[in-house]
């Protein structure tokens, strides 16, 4: 990239170095393949159909003896101290360890002593967690979740009933590229695509 005018001068600069592009699969998937069957061979993939996506309802701390799918929509609901503040207020965190810092995230007040966060890991892990807030008698503490790299997971009588045309990755066990479902329908057009991508950078020299 370097050379490849001001863009590539300044790609360098974002990430610290490291290239961080989640959206690049999509984009690739329009680029060279059959756009109108997700289920054919593309530089984005090859997908299944997908008939529900996974929500899972928790009324308390999880521990290790609960496990969900990565990309879970992972909910929680505590029952606390009434208290007047405005609707939708955020009164909660949830802690996360990400790298050598930490991610918040922010949970809210539903009304008459109820409490509501929602969050989706996103890998393959065991998570480590805490719920804290300043709010007296409120249940914090610390918490554990396992998350799987099986998407969407076992069936969840909460989970989110979707329509005919949702896909997702490959679930086969040899598509899998180490933790990543469906990893290999991409990686193995890898050469193609950068040659592809180098091609077009050159454009800008």
């Amino acid at each position: 990239m370097q050379g490849a005018g001001h863009l590539g001068e300044d790609f360098k600069d974002y990430y610290k170095g490291e290239i961080k592009m989640g959206d690049t699969p999509s984009l690739l998937y329009l680029m060279n393949g059959n756009r109108n069957e997700p289920t054919s061979e593309s530089w984005g993939g090859r997908f299944e159909k997908i008939k529900r996506s996974a929500r899972v309802v928790f009324d308390r701390n999880t521990s290790l003896s609960d496990s969900v799918a990565f990309c879970t929509i992972v909910e929680y609901r505590f029952q606390g101290p009434k208290i007047s503040v405005p609707s939708d207020s955020s009164v909660f965190q949830m802690e996360v360890p990400y790298g050598d810092s930490k991610q918040i995230w922010p949970g809210y007040y539903l009304g008459d002593g109820l409490y509501c966060l929602r969050y989706a890991p996103k890998q393959a892990e065991v998570l480590k967690f805490k719920f804290t807030s300043e709010i007296q008698g409120f249940p914090t503490g610390e918490a554990q979740l396992v998350v799987t790299n099986l998407w969407p997971g076992k069936p969840n009588p909460t989970d989110n009933l979707l329509g005919e045309n949702w896909f997702s990755d490959s679930t086969k066990p040899s598509d899998f590229d180490g933790r990543l479902q469906g990893g290999k329908t991409i990686f193995k057009w890898r050469n193609e695509v950068l040659s592809d991508w180098a091609e077009r950078w050159s454009w800008l020299k």
